[in-house]
């Protein structure tokens, strides 16, 4: 049965009670929503790729707070690791919908958050709507009187769900974590639609500054360098691979090289996309999307 929105979001080993704390920041901001033109159902769906099921007092737990405000719910356990970009196409197949609402286990929603997304809804140029990120925000430039933006994190955004089924959702086959969402902003927009950040659409992603004032875990580091590269031989020139190439040099990126070795060996690169120049930008450090604050 299709639903006027799926709110997907994949788990992976996370904090019980930050599962809890994300559903009722999500049933709380549908319920916003519906006050300001939502209609029709709304689906909370979880996939975990963790080890173990959730505990059955968590789950209950859940799904009250969901109900409560109308809101159905689904838990699949995948029972392997599926990575971000397969976990959240597995549940988007499942729960297909008028649009797809992706978000990370560890984002809270403002009351408000998915009203302001969707209150542009009615804008069939539209294929992405992506809300704001704080504290950490991401610096990427965004056009301030339209929106208008080269890529949306798969973080918190708002994914029309024509536009995703026609593209087959995430590339899965080439990315496990990271880039993935780069890679959709951009087939979206080679396919005719707009990607289009809402800052007044604000959510609280929990990513802070440690000692080091360091954000990123060896993980994260890890899976967004391959990723990096990855992008770059896709959408990108000879150039832009040396780029990546020359900022993962270093002895901290032994293990990215090794597996960007295994995948050239394996044959498991990713096809250059046809005119990706009209939508793709690399920065010269190999970043993607123009940054604001810099010329």
């Amino acid at each position: 049965m299709s639903s006027a929105l799926t709110v997907q979001t994949v788990l992976y080993r996370t904090s019980p009670e930050a599962v809890v704390a994300s559903a009722s920041s999500i049933a709380d901001a549908v319920s916003h929503a519906r006050r300001a033109g939502l209609d029709g159902d709304v689906i909370l769906a979880h996939g975990d790729a963790g080890d173990t099921v959730l505990e059955t007092s968590i789950l209950n737990r859940i799904e009250e707070t969901v109900r409560s405000k109308g809101l159905e719910y689904s838990y699949t356990h995948f029972g392997f690791n599926a990575g971000s970009a397969a976990g959240q196409n597995l549940l988007a197949q499942a729960h297909r919908s008028a649009w797809h609402f992706v978000t990370n286990p560890d984002v809270i929603l403002g009351a408000s958050a998915l009203t302001q997304l969707w209150q542009r809804t009615n804008d069939t140029s539209i294929g992405i709507l992506e809300a704001r990120q704080l504290p950490l925000e991401l610096a990427k430039f965004y056009d301030p009187q339209t929106g208008d933006t080269s890529w949306a994190s798969g973080a918190c955004s708002l994914v029309r769900g024509d536009v995703w089924q026609s593209l087959d959702g995430y590339d899965a086959k080439t990315f496990f974590l990271y880039g993935d969402d780069v890679d959709l902003s951009w087939r979206v927009r080679l396919n005719g639609h707009r990607v289009v950040h809402v800052p007044t659409s604000r959510v609280f992603h929990d990513k802070r500054l440690g000692r080091d004032s360091s954000a990123v875990t060896d993980s994260e580091r890890f899976y967004s360098a391959v990723g990096s590269y990855l992008l770059a031989y896709k959408w990108g020139t000879n150039q832009d691979r040396e780029r990546v190439m020359e900022f993962i040099s270093g002895d901290d990126y032994l293990a990215v090289r090794q597996e960007i070795d295994r995948l050239t060996a394996s044959g498991a690169l990713p096809v250059h996309v046809e005119h990706a120049e009209r939508v793709a930008y690399f920065a010269v450090d190999g970043t993607v999307g123009h940054w604001r604050y810099l010329s």
